[in-house]
C-alpha cells in the first residue's frame, strides 16, 4: 500500500487547536512538531547528551507542524479533504497543506541504498545480508548484517574505531562480553575474528533478538553467542548473573554517560589480563572518561581517533590485577 504524508504547518498559537480539530474527525494517530519542545529538549535532557547532529538543529527554526499519513486510497482522500475543511475553518491565514507521496516499502527500505560493505584493518568486512556476497579475500572475516532497527552497522565512526581496536586486541579461543551490543555486530565479529564465545548484552530485548537473528544469519548459535536485555547498572541482579564469568575481552560501545558508571563494575568481570575496548567517547569528554578509568584501577593501553570521535583499550592496573 501507498501512503499519502500530509504535513500541516501552522502557527504557535493555532497548534493545539489544530490537533483538537484533527481528533475531531477521529484522526487519533498524528506526528506534532513543535520547536518549542525541541527548545526545551536542548535546555533540559539535550544537555545530557554528548552529540546532537547539526541537521536537527534546523527544528528550533521551523514552523510548528503536525503530520497525519493517510493510506492513497478513496478513503485517505476523503480524510484529505475532511482535513483541508477543517483547517480552512479555524486558521486558514497562518496554516498551510503540503502532501507528499510515500511508499510503504520506502519506510523499510530506502535506508538500504546507503548502506555498503565496510572493511576494517583488512582483516573484516561488514556485509549488508541482502547484497550479493563478491569475492574476497580468504583471510577476510566475513560479517553479514541486517541491522533492523538496533544500533550497529559498521558505518558509524564508534563502530569502526571499536572494530579496529577488536582486530588488534582479539586472540584466537578468547572470550568476549559485548555490553550493549545492539545489532551484535561486535560480538559477531569477534567471533568470526576466532573468539571461543561471547555475550552479547542490551537493555533493548529488541536489540537483543536483533542480535541473536545477525548471529544465526552468520551460522552462530548457542552456547557459542547468546544475547539477553539486561542492564547491569541499574539491576543488582542481572549484574551479578553476568558477574558468574570473566571474560578476555569485554566491549562497551555507547556514550560517555553509560560508560562513566560501567568503570567499577568491570573489574570483577575482566580477566587478569584481560582488556576492555570502549568507544563512542565525543573527544570533549575524554578527560573526564580517562580519569574514571584511573580511578576503577584501569590503565590506558591505546586509543584511536575519528572526527570528533575516540575508542580507547585499557587494561587492569597492576595493583588491581
Amino acid at each position: 500500500m501507498n501512503w499519502k504524508e500530509v504535513k500541516i504547518e501552522t502557527s504557535p498559537d493555532s497548534l493545539e487547536a489544530l490537533c483538537d480539530a484533527l481528533v475531531a474527525q477521529d484522526i487519533l494517530s498524528f506526528e506534532v512538531e513543535d520547536p518549542n519542545d525541541f527548545e526545551a529538549f536542548l535546555k533540559g535532557e539535550g544537555s545530557r547528551w554528548d552529540y546532537i547532529d547539526d541537521s536537527l538543529m534546523g527544528k528550533k527554526q521551523a514552523p510548528p507542524c503536525v503530520k497525519v499519513y493517510l493510506p492513497d486510497n478513496e478513503q485517505g482522500q476523503s480524510q484529505l479533504a475532511l482535513i483541508r475543511e477543517g483547517v480552512a475553518r479555524f486558521d486558514r491565514v497562518n496554516t498551510r497543506i503540503i502532501t507528499g507521496d510515500i511508499r510503504e516499502e520506502d519506510w523499510a527500505n530506502n535506508w538500504k541504498a546507503y548502506y555498503k560493505p565496510v572493511f576494517i584493518a583488512n582483516r573484516l568486512v561488514i556485509w549488508p545480508v541482502w547484497q550479493e556476497l563478491s569475492s574476497l579475500d580468504p583471510d577476510t572475516a566475513v560479517v553479514l548484517l541486517d541491522p533492523g532497527m538496533a544500533f550497529g552497522t559498521g558505518t558509524h565512526e564508534t563502530t569502526r574505531l571499536c572494530l579496529s581496536h577488536l582486530c588488534e586486541c582479539l586472540e584466537e579461543g578468547q572470550t568476549v562480553l559485548d555490553i550493549g551490543c545492539g545489532s551484535g555486530i561486535l560480538s559477531i565479529a569477534a567471533l568470526k575474528l576466532g573468539a571461543e564465545g561471547a555475550l552479547g548484552i542490551d537493555i533493548d530485548e529488541m536489540a537483543a533478538g536483533t542480535a541473536r537473528k545477525n548471529a544465526a544469519i552468520n551460522g552462530l548459535f548457542a552456547p557459542r553467542f547468546q544475547s539477553e536485555a539486561a542492564d547491569i547498572i541499574s539491576d543488582r541482579g542481572a549484574y551479578e548473573r553476568i558477574a558468574e564469568k570473566k571474560y578476555d575481552l569485554i566491549l562497551a560501545n555507547i556514550v560517555a554517560d553509560v560508560i562513566l558508571p560501567l568503570f567499577p563494575l568491570i573489574p570483577p568481570l575482566l580477566l587478569e589480563n584481560g582488556r576492555y575496548i570502549v568507544s563512542g567517547i565525543i573527544a570533549d569528554r575524554r578527560d573526564e572518561v580517562l580519569q574514571s578509568a584511573q580511578n576503577s584501577g584501569f590503565t590506558l593501553l591505546s586509543s584511536k581517533a575519528e572526527n570528533d570521535w575516540e575508542s580507547y583499550v585499557f587494561g587492569k592496573s597492576k595493583q588491581q590485577a
